[in-house]
């Protein structure tokens, strides 16, 4: 009976183990993946702030001095 107790208490402690591995594996999984994240949208912001850069300077004719868009100026320029 007492071997059996121990057995069973070895295989609790190796579930418990087994059990705290994956949660730091999952939680190193998480945080590779928010630094991958936080690296590519650091990527993409400076991207659009490029492409309010350049739409700035190619449509600024079609930004009135308080900052409206004319969208459909911009699209009777764009189609002809």
């Amino acid at each position: 009976m007492f071997a059996h107790s121990r057995l069973w208490t070895k295989i609790v402690t190796s579930i418990r183990q087994f059990i705290q591995d994956t949660q730091h594996w999952v939680m190193e999984g998480i945080l590779a993946g928010i630094e991958d994240s936080t690296k590519e949208m650091k990527d993409v912001n400076e991207m659009v702030d490029k492409f309010r850069d350049e739409f700035k300077s190619a449509y600024q004719k079609h930004v009135s001095t308080d900052g409206e868009i004319d969208w459909h100026g911009i699209l009777r320029e764009i189609n002809g």
